[in-house]
């Protein structure tokens, strides 16, 4: 049986996403974050894509906390030069 992990699904604090002269988007959630990652991103979809994606997609099925998730979103931002 697969451990299931409870915590809030709002991050504590958003992650703004800056990409050129777009608006920023305000991320606050695993699921925006997974939405984000499936259809907007604009930068390399390598391995810490791939771990934000993974680990958002856990989140929503709470098998890691939303904590996790954001780390992972966060990496994956800042490693495509999204962060403001």
């Amino acid at each position: 049986m697969k451990k299931r992990v409870m915590s809030d699904p709002n991050w504590p604090e958003p992650v703004i996403i800056t990409v050129g002269r777009r608006s920023p988007e305000i991320i606050r959630t695993p699921a925006e974050a997974l939405i984000y990652l499936t259809n907007k991103w604009p930068g390399a979809r390598n391995e810490r894509y791939r771990t934000a994606t993974e680990f958002c997609s856990a989140a929503l099925r709470r098998q890691v906390d939303a904590a996790s998730a954001r780390e992972t979103f966060l990496s994956a931002a800042l490693e495509a030069g999204m962060l403001q």
